[in-house]
């Protein structure tokens, strides 16, 4: 990956000052790297931010107070963000029903939010049209696509809400160029440089989000390996899954695609599996060499 490959730095992003009023936002996200890269992001804009790691979690701080925002990844444990949206929108209208599962904490919920209103949005990998139908079925007001970009982020969550927003970020920054970005090894200098000019941190959170990430792709990349040695093809799914995010909010698309396959078990021959994928995995661990 050469030097023309690289975003070119924005004048003073990260001095810019933010476009919105301040908000209470609710972010349900159970990816840590994902988790820190937004609160980096909406806490230098002033923005309150309460974390829930799944459905459930996020139906209990709902228990406590409402929220301007609640950004909901869809794919979550214990409670998808599909599912705990529909709740959501029924106890805002007051039509939930009590008499299930959660019925004690779908009970507390309806008592805060009932006759609100929080903007609903879906943070998803998948960008297909029967994701985006399935989200506003739901009752969301919108989604954005990971990794996601700050200025578009903001644009959805201004719709959303009917705030103002105007983008600082130039409009005519030149992008990758997809289709030539190779899979070479990868340069960390150039990794911190393009994922500072696309999030507008300090090299400070820099370091700190690559840390993260770090973390997070050997915790990832162990358990890809554990369960494809038992023949855990959904634990293997689950693992390239979160690899697959990672290395696309780093720009790194051309890895994340070898990820997309050992997510969706996509091998060019169905006479061994097991070997395939294993050989699959091992290219994007040798690859990743850099990065762990």
């Amino acid at each position: 990956m050469g030097d023309a490959g690289l975003i070119p730095p924005v004048t003073d992003v990260s001095q810019d000052p933010p476009n919105l009023p301040p908000l209470e936002i609710l972010l349900v996200e159970d990816n840590k790297f994902n988790v820190d890269l937004a609160l980096a992001i909406f806490k230098k804009d002033n923005h309150k931010v309460t974390v829930a790691h799944d459905g459930i979690q996020a139906l209990e701080k709902l228990t406590k107070q409402r929220y301007d925002v609640i950004l909901m990844d869809v794919q979550l444990p214990n409670l998808s963000g599909i599912e705990a949206t529909k709740l959501i929108r029924m106890c805002e209208s007051g039509t939930v029903s009590t008499a299930g599962p959660y019925g004690n904490l779908l009970n507390r919920m309806k008592d805060t939010i009932s006759g609100t209103c929080s903007a609903i949005i879906a943070m998803t990998a998948h960008a297909m049209s029967d994701d985006r139908r399935s989200c506003l079925e739901a009752g969301m007001d919108d989604y954005v696509t990971k990794p996601f970009q700050p200025d578009e982020l903001y644009r959805v969550i201004a719709l959303a809400t009917g705030k103002s927003f105007i983008s600082k970020r130039l409009e005519d920054q030149p992008r990758i160029d997809q289709e030539e970005q190779q899979c070479e090894i990868i340069n960390m200098s150039i990794v911190r440089q393009q994922f500072s000019d696309k999030y507008g941190l300090s090299a400070d959170k820099v370091d700190r989000m690559l840390e993260t990430l770090k973390a997070t792709l050997t915790e990832e990349i162990a358990k890809a390996e554990s369960a494809l040695s038992v023949g855990d093809l959904a634990s293997l799914s689950a693992a390239a899954h979160c690899i697959k995010g990672a290395l696309l909010n780093l720009g790194l698309d051309c890895w994340a695609e070898l990820a997309r396959r050992l997510e969706t078990q996509q091998v060019r021959t169905k006479q061994d599996i097991a070997s395939s994928l294993k050989e699959q995995l091992s290219v994007l661990r040798k690859g990743l060499t850099t990065l762990l």
